[in-house]
């Protein structure tokens, strides 16, 4: 039976019926087509004698491009004939054929329906490809129709809707998910399609900062013609000779939103512009203008600016770059505003803007303390956020103080760093050189220093001045007196909306407060005594109330050792206070090599430490409320109504050589005013091979930096909010060969903290990881932090995000927002590079890493699920790494000028990302990108597999998925490690069901099996235990022993499919018989067998290498485990038929040695030893392992042995064998296979202690 169709002579009726949704109607209207063409049977004007033989095709001709009404059938009654028709064309520009059809349309002699036109309706829904990122449907609702007579072909009406891709653009609209434009138009010419089209205001996916909200717009889907006004040049085009035939949507008009983070309260500022298109390529157009917002219309976190110019160019979809242009107003330099000009590119998937200020030698500007004058090598940095443009100028010039009592001109200044967030004022460095004119109340004054800061609170410039109370000729009295210039914030805050969300900004204005002289200083040299006192005044200071704090140092020629004294005497609120502690340097030896160089104490009465942990950093604490000068008190004391009576005291230590070990050690005790318990804190500082430091304030702490290794500790017991701390700071530099990778050399902090309401413990953190700097060329850094605060997973670092760039690697930014902050995580990182530079040069960087973190997010659940994320809101999620960066060119002369040009670069990377359970995800991704020729030739590639709940599997195919990704090692590698394992990494988790389409149509699920991972040494195997990883993403063979050492081998791996059939599965058969297997397999040749056991390859050892405090007696055996067996060191007989021995001994710093018997274990890869009898108490002893030559007495007596064994105050020692041959002999040296240091405890057994 042939499918109905409905009636267009009645509107209710001539809609397609829903038997014409079914795929028979398109393939029996196929058939009429092709049944027509076959005959030849066409005809040019519809009679009664065309309908004689059917079906025949009506043919009409517009524009070279002929369409074709086919009549089906006919049925004759009293009434008339009644037809059936189709009408078919194919969509411009893509392969989709819309069909069209009607029945029961009355023919009579006057015609078609007596006269009048009639309509041939789409079938049905149709969707049209236009391209990877643009949709079209048409309903087939009846809007969509084709009118046509006895001529034929007469018009089409089209009424659909397109749909982007929203990877490809966004709209602009948060409550919208696509960007959707209808399309309506009636074509006369289904080759020259071309109407208006309303598109809704988008985004550039990736591209936030920009909006584009189009105003006119037209879809050129034509062959024939173009919109006028469209340039089309050969960039848009595959073929260029033929303009015409460019298909996309033209933007005649519209209006670009620029950053939201400059709006103001009059909004976004937006430009007008024109020429903007989006075709198969993406969206491309430029935007330029000029005087868009005035100054103070728009802002960067709060200093007015102002944009004067604007040029951006777009380019398929991506930012090209760009430039903006106008003043900024720092209210620090008063009311006259910078030039500023602003580069726009892309940096990551970001978009980076790189400000530079214009200055000038004579402009001057005023500010609170006087004028200021601008070098040309001012500085601005900006940071973007989601809400605002964070700046921050770091200007360079010169400065006149002109305020109250002084006058001070010419003073340089660097590097003054200003910005919008709180204190405002950051740093400088002054350089004070002047002419002799300077004065303070009229008195000539000599300057010490100047500098920037927080005074009271408020930011002030400070500086200690040197002033002559005798004549020159009178020696021995000099004094000194600092001075603080303060200024006055005004705060202007505004709220503007951005995304949305309002946001207040300040801009701050600036006017001087006050100047204030403090801190008399008096320095008496004579030939009896020596004295240097400080006073420093306290006038209702915010922090220290009324009093005075006074310091002493006193020093008589002779024996007598140098004395410190510090004195609190003030009152606060209602209460008193005073503090007083002294030091004293002393030389008391402590036998055998210790020695007592100093001692301090001291007893305060309500006056306690500050709270912060850090007695260092608790300075800023108190500047911030008040500030004070930084001076050598051994520590930092403030009032406190809570505390009562407290005493401390404290030792220097050192070995009698004090420039081998130092310490530093203070303890104080606190009590309150009713007699309890307050605190106990405990402090301390070590120094190695450096001498001795009281590191009594924190800028000797800073700029103590020629120590090669040193640690700060301090731990405090707080008894009154029931919280313990301790903190440990390492810091290494070693002739800047190894050094910390944090500031001064610091490898890491390591922190525990024990509380009512929390707890943490970490070595080292994201924000601040444990790391050391190898010479320079090598950076390696780790993490381990847990409790209930730990810190969001590091980002990747650039090299790897960007290959990536259209990928969003930051796949943990929703968890964080609900994470509870408990959990732990751990990482480690490592990165190298070197360069070099011949005429050729080279750059090479390499680095890898991998992070962990699990953590709780509390009740938050999964959008349509009700359970909770998780296993119980315990959610997990890792992440790894690995990145190769080179760039290699030649440096040539043009033009007398020397220039680089670049040959090949490349950069590629891999990222896997999980997270889990409930639900489970887990992303795999390869990249690359490559230019060479300076970019003749470039491209990139990306492979990503995801799986999980939100599956997405790129590229999937049921017969062509490749399981297996990658076998290391490498096919073809040579000089491959011995200790290296066959590894297989896959695209597919091995034995996870998932659900895909099937050839049939079907959704069916499916599993790769592992069928074999195997390792062939020619026919030989080598076996091993095969181990899958828990996420089914790699497996790896784990032989017993190391790899055969100068040997070619292969490792190979073999998986199939399995389709779920009920309960049982079936694997894949490409020919119904045969099971369907995946195979890949690697080549490669070994390296050479190591001599010697590395420690890499020691799993565990006891005695424990290193073990300060061994119990020779409590137990007889000792084993060293190894991760890989190497069973050719303990072999009597090696390959080559030589013969050997092996033997072990404990030797002790005397050089005594104990032997004991040593076996090896092949089937556990373990080494065995005895723990001799006669071991002495509490000394250090190294067990070393020997392999010796049996070849011979000749050979035996041919060599000459002297070991030299040098041990350190730690227990480490380092045993030297220096081997020479008398004349030729053909045998090896002994060789040591392995050794390291113990110390044995002054107990036998445990029972003993």
């Amino acid at each position: 039976m042939k499918p109905g169709l409905s009636s267009a002579a009645d509107p209710k009726t001539s809609l397609p019926s829903a038997d014409t949704a079914k795929p028979a109607i398109k393939d029996y209207a196929t058939g009429v087509f092709n049944k027509i063409k076959e005959n030849n049977k066409f005809i040019s004007f519809l009679t009664n004698e065309s309908l004689g033989t059917l079906p025949v095709g009506l043919v009409r001709e517009i524009n070279g491009k002929v369409y074709v009404i086919a009549i089906d059938s006919v049925r004759m009654t009293p009434q008339g004939a009644f037809l059936s028709a189709y009408f078919r064309f194919t969509f411009p520009g893509t392969d989709r054929e819309l069909i069209f059809g009607g029945k029961n349309i009355a023919f009579t002699p006057g015609g078609i329906g007596a006269g009048t036109s009639t309509k041939l309706m789409l079938l049905n829904d149709q969707e049209v490809h236009i391209n990877e990122h643009v949709e079209l449907t048409f309903p087939g609702n009846g809007s969509n129709f084709v009118e046509w007579d006895c001529n034929g072909f007469r018009s089409a009406n089209l009424a659909g809707m397109f749909e982007f891709d929203k990877g490809w653009i966004q709209p602009d609209n948060p409550g919208e998910d696509k960007v959707k434009a209808a399309l309506n138009v009636n074509a006369k010419d289904l080759s020259n399609i071309m109407a208006d089209i309303d598109i809704p205001a988008f985004r550039i996916s990736g591209l936030n900062d920009f909006s584009f909200k189009v105003r006119h717009a037209v879809i050129d889907m034509s062959d024939v013609a173009n919109p006028g006004g469209l340039n089309v040049t050969p960039d848009m085009l595959e073929d260029p000779s033929s303009p015409l035939l460019w298909r996309g949507f033209y933007l005649q008009e519209l209006e670009v939103g620029l950053p939201q983070q400059m709006a103001s309260k009059q909004g976004r500022p937006k430009v007008n512009v024109t020429n903007f298109i989006i075709d198969d390529q993406g969206v491309s157009g430029a935007v330029n203008a000029e005087n868009i917002v005035k100054l103070g219309d728009a802002s960067a976190g709060g200093w007015p600016l102002s944009i004067e110019k604007v040029g951006v160019s777009f380019s398929k979809n991506k930012l090209n770059g760009g430039a903006l242009g106008g003043q900024l107003k720092i209210g620090f330099l008063g009311d006259d505003p910078l030039k500023y000009d602003a580069s726009i590119s892309m940096r990551g998937n970001d978009t980076y803007y790189s400000f530079a200020l214009q200055t000038t030698a004579d402009k001057t500007y005023s500010f609170f303390a006087g004028d200021i004058t601008l070098n040309k090598d001012c500085r601005i940095e900006v940071t973007k956020t989601d809400k605002d443009f964070i700046p921050k100028a770091t200007l360079t010039g010169k400065v006149d103080l002109n305020k109250s009592v002084l006058s001070v001109k010419g003073i340089s200044f660097e590097d003054l760093t200003l910005s919008t967030q709180k204190p405002y004022v950051h740093s400088g460095t002054f350089d004070i050189a002047t002419d002799g004119g300077s004065k303070m109340s009229g008195f000539p004054i000599g300057f010490d220093d100047l500098s920037l800061g927080i005074s009271e609170g408020k930011v002030a410039v400070g500086a200690t001045v040197k002033l002559n109370f005798m004549n020159s000729e009178d020696k021995g009295f000099s004094g000194s007196a600092g001075f603080v210039v303060t200024a006055a914030q005004e705060e202007e805050k505004s709220t503007i909306m951005v995304n949305n969300v309002a946001i207040e900004k300040i801009d701050t204005h600036w006017k001087l407060d006050k100047v204030t002289v403090s801190d008399i200083d008096l320095t008496v040299k004579v030939m009896a005594f020596q004295m240097h006192g400080i006073i420093t005044l306290f006038d209702q200071h915010p922090v220290y109330g009324n009093g005075f704090r006074g310091m002493l140092d006193f020093s008589i020629p002779g024996p007598i050792p140098k004395a410190k004294a510090t004195a609190y005497f003030g009152s606060k609120d209602n209460y008193r206070y005073w503090h007083v502690d002294a030091y004293i340097g002393v030389s008391i030896p402590v036998p055998p090599v210790l020695q007592i160089t100093g001692m301090m104490g001291g007893m305060s009465y309500h006056m306690e430490r500050p709270s912060n942990f850090d007695p260092y950093d608790s300075r800023n604490a108190i500047d911030k409320k008040g500030g004070m000068k930084d001076v050598n008190e051994i520590f930092q004391y403030v009032p406190s109504k809570d505390a009562g009576l407290g005493f401390m005291g404290g030792v220097s230590l050192a070995l009698a050589t004090e420039m081998v070990v130092n310490v530093n050690v203070a303890l104080e005790v606190q009590f309150g005013t009713n007699g309890g318990f307050r605190y106990a804190q405990f402090d301390g500082a070590g120094y190695v091979m450096h001498e001795a430091l009281k590191a009594k304030s924190k800028n000797e702490a800073k700029e103590d930096d020629s120590a090669p290794a040193w640690v700060q500790f301090k731990m405090r017991y707080d008894n009154v909010n029931s919280t313990f701390d301790a903190n440990m700071k390492t810091y290494i530099n070693i002739m800047g060969v190894l050094k910390g990778v944090n500031e001064r050399g610091l490898v890491g902090e390591a922190a525990l903290h024990v509380g009512p309401d929390d707890w943490y413990f970490y070595i080292g953190r994201p924000s601040q990881m444990f790391g050391l700097s190898i010479a320079g060329l090598a950076e390696v850094k780790s993490y381990f932090m847990m409790g209930s605060r730990v810190e969001d997973m590091p980002p990747l670092p650039s090299e790897v995000n960007e290959v990536f760039d259209d990928i969003n690697t930051n796949f943990m930014a929703m968890e964080n927002t609900m994470s509870t902050g408990r959990g732990f995580g751990f990482g480690a990182h490592f990165k190298t590079g070197f360069s070099f530079d011949y005429g050729v040069y080279g750059e090479f960087a390499v680095g890898a890493g991998s992070d962990i973190l699990l953590r709780n997010y509390g009740d938050a659940k999964c959008a349509g699920s009700n359970s909770v994320i998780g296993f119980n809101g315990w959610y997990a999620a890792g992440q790894a790494y690995a990145y190769l960066k080179g760039d290699v060119g030649i440096r040539v002369k043009v033009f007398g000028r020397k220039k680089g040009f670049s040959i090949a670069k490349l950069t590629a990377a891999v990222l896997l990302q999980a997270k889990g359970p409930n639900p489970s995800w887990f992303r795999g991704t390869v990249g690359v990108k490559y230019s060479v020729l300076g970019g003749m030739v470039k491209g990139n590639a990306n492979v990503k597999v995801e799986l999980g709940s939100e599956c997405d599997i790129v590229g999937a195919k049921e017969i062509n998925i490749e399981v297996i990704s990658e076998i290391k090692p490498d096919d073809q590698g040579t000089e491959v490690s011995v200790f290296s394992s066959p590894q297989v990494a896959f695209n597919i988790a091995i034995q996870r069901p998932f659900d895909m389409m099937n050839e049939y149509d079907q959704v069916a699920t499916y599993r790769a099996q592992l069928d074999e991972v195997k390792l062939m040494n020619d026919k030989t195997p080598i076996t091993g235990q095969l181990i899958v990883n828990p996420d089914g993403m790699s497996a790896y063979l784990q032989q017993r022993d190391i790899l055969p050492g100068l040997s070619t081998l292969t490792a190979s791996a073999k998986v199939h499919f399995e389709k779920r059939n009920g309960a049982a599965w079936e694997a894949l058969k490409s020919d119904g018989k045969n099971i369907d297997y995946e195979v890949r397999s690697a080549t490669f040749t070994t390296g050479e067998e190591p001599t010697t056991i590395g420690w890499d390859n020691v799993v565990y050892t006891y005695p424990v290498r290193n073990q300060y405090n061994f119990l020779p007696g409590e137990y007889k055996k000792g084993y060293i485990k190894l991760k890989y067996g190497q069973p050719k060191l303990f072999r009597k007989t090696d390959d080559q038929g030589k013969n050997y021995n092996v033997s072990a001994k404990f030797t002790s710093g005397q050089q005594q040695a104990i032997n004991t018997n040593v076996s090896y274990d092949e089937s556990m890869a373990q080494v065995n030893f005895d723990i001799p009898d006669g071991m002495s108490k509490e000394m250090v002893y190294t067990y070393n392992i020997v392999r010796s030559s049996l070849d011979g007495e000749t050979a035996a007596n041919n060599v000459t042995k002297k070991e030299n064994l040098s041990v350190s105050d730690l227990g480490d020692s380092t045993t030297i064998t220096q081997t020479a041959l008398k004349g030729n002999a053909n045998s090896k040296a002994d060789k040591e296979v392995i050794a390291y240091s113990l110390r044995t405890s002054k107990y036998n057994t445990f029972s003993e202690r």
